[in-house]
């Protein structure tokens, strides 16, 4: 642990910005993009940008001057959608009241003044299977469990989800090369036939598909995509299941899926663990990419400090990491390694996303924080802006992100989460 820093000297903050003045609507990544953010001047005590590397944050879906997005509704997913579509939106889908589809880079400022909007969040989704030699016949024995047990897959249906599956336009030569069988139901797979699919899919899909024939060829399969957000993929997996309306036809007898999404709650069943729940009390087993990711995890009771935080404002306290009050840790040393790191932080509130239409969800009613500084505790910059991310979360998801691009090599660094009260609302949970 790093020692916090003494009193508030490095913590001084502009006076002339407010969080409150910020946009409440947007994500991180969207706001990177939207041009919201005023351009500010560095605070008293944010230190210089000599030997610092030049972090780049923004929202990693955005293709061109399109970025997928999931849009939270104030009342209804109809009357959103019309709006949005009013902005260019395309390749809407509503799932649950809630709208995932792609939205043209500049409307993201126009998100803020959609008012039957809550909330707008950059789709942040991954999956969990690379480039692999196809050794799992042999790993699993199957071989010998066919030949043992006469079985093949015959007449199981096989449910796939993941990104995409002929975006790179290889289906039918999978098929003829009988890497795949003949039967293959493509339920869903929008980012194949769209220009926005480029370089944001790599048909991994297929891959699974060219796994399961290896162990089961005489298994026919599914295939629904699950990169238009964590609703439509619920959505996938309860068509799937053959539990959405005339689904019948496309019910599978074992679904599988290799896709984890960053917003997935951590102290909530999310939309995705209901749906594999309902499918699995319907009598259909799922196996998902859960993930395990422990070791690059930090869990731990809030403690408020008494040190005032946030690199432009001080009604908002930091988060002490150690027990000991006389010696107060309010920072977290972190390593970012090359390339792309996303930092998520999560807390035991309300997901407004996880039932948006019902009236008893308050949300979350917290606001929180998370923040990169340097070792020496001043704050990391980007064009201007502390590196953080520091949604309006009152009403909202419990949940931070933070997306960074480190072009060079591995640098020290540390995260603080500040509490930031509400003063102006009257609310200050503490």
């Amino acid at each position: 642990m790093m020692a916090g820093m003494a009193g508030t000297q490095a913590l001084q903050a502009d006076p002339s910005f407010r969080k409150a003045d910020l946009p409440r609507k947007l994500d991180a990544g969207l706001l990177a993009i939207s041009g919201l953010l005023p351009s500010m001047a560095r605070p008293t005590g944010m230190g210089t940008t000599a030997n610092r590397p030049p972090l780049i944050t923004g929202p990693r879906k955005a293709v061109g001057n399109m970025v997928l997005i999931e849009a939270i509704p104030m009342r209804g997913a109809t009357t959103l959608s019309a709006d949005l579509a009013s902005l260019g939106f395309q390749q809407a889908r509503q799932n649950n009241g809630v709208v995932a589809g792609w939205l043209p880079t500049n409307s993201v400022v126009q998100l803020e003044r959609v008012p039957s909007l809550r909330l707008a969040r950059s789709i942040l989704a991954t999956t969990r299977l690379g480039r692999v030699t196809a050794q799992n016949d042999i790993a699993l024995r199957a071989p010998a469990a066919r030949g043992t047990f006469g079985v093949s897959g015959r007449g199981k249906r096989v449910g796939i989800l993941s990104d995409s599956f002929n975006s790179l336009g290889g289906m039918a030569g999978g098929i003829a090369s009988n890497d795949l069988p003949a039967s293959i139901d493509i339920i869903s797979d929008p980012l194949a036939s769209s220009n926005q699919g480029a370089g944001l899919v790599a048909d991994e899909g297929r891959a699974m598909g060219e796994l399961i024939h290896d162990i089961a060829p005489g298994a026919p399969l599914a295939f629904y995509s699950a990169f238009l957000g964590q609703h439509d993929f619920a959505n996938g997996i309860r068509t799937m299941g053959g539990l959405v309306p005339a689904s019948a036809s496309r019910k599978c007898d074992v679904i599988v899926d290799d896709v984890f999404y960053f917003a997935e709650p951590v102290y909530a069943d999310g939309v995705i663990a209901q749906a594999i729940d309902a499918v699995r009390a319907a009598g259909v087993p799922c196996f998902t990419s859960a993930g395990n990711d422990g070791r690059n995890a930090f869990e731990d009771s809030w403690r408020t400090s008494t040190a005032q935080g946030g690199p432009y404002e001080l009604n908002e306290y930091l988060h002490q990491f150690n027990s000991d009050l006389s010696n107060p840790q309010t920072s977290l040393p972190i390593t970012l390694p090359p390339g792309e790191s996303l930092i998520v932080l999560d807390w035991a509130d309300a997901y407004i996303s996880t039932s948006p239409a019902d009236p008893a969800n308050p949300g979350s009613q917290h606001d929180i924080d998370l923040w990169l500084t340097w070792p020496d505790g001043t704050f990391a910059m980007n064009d201007g802006v502390a590196v953080g991310s520091f949604l309006g979360n009152i009403g909202g998801d419990p949940q931070e992100f933070m997306w960074i691009n480190n072009p060079g090599g591995p640098v020290n660094a540390a995260l603080q989460i500040g509490y930031f009260l509400h003063r102006e609302i009257g609310r200050a949970h503490v």
